[in-house]
């Protein structure tokens, strides 16, 4: 997991997020990432869902989720149960499938 003190990196605007593949869940703490312009998860397998904070990142302008099939299914454009989570998100780009 990481740790919850990530919500103090508030000038943070890219994160990308690689191999975790023992990453259960991002803390809710993400919602405080109010300078967040990207964010990238690659190959995070175990990974389920991202907080519901996520829908208040103003700035947001990129979310890529590739290789999370669980993720992938979640956040499906119009379909998937949380897409309103992320709809605000100008580009979105879900790739479920490895390579």
């Amino acid at each position: 997991m990481l740790p919850d003190a990530i919500q103090h990196l508030t000038s943070l605007e890219s994160l990308k997020l690689i191999c975790c593949r023992a990453l259960v869940e991002l803390p809710e703490g993400i919602g405080q990432l109010y300078a967040l312009r990207q964010l990238g998860i690659d190959r995070c397998s175990a990974l389920e869902r991202l907080p519901q904070s996520i829908q208040h990142l103003p700035d947001l302008q990129s979310l890529v989720i590739d290789d999370c099939p669980a993720l992938a299914s979640r956040y499906k454009e119009g379909v998937g149960p949380d897409w309103h989570l992320v709809s605000h998100i100008p580009h979105v780009w879900i790739d479920p499938e490895e390579d």
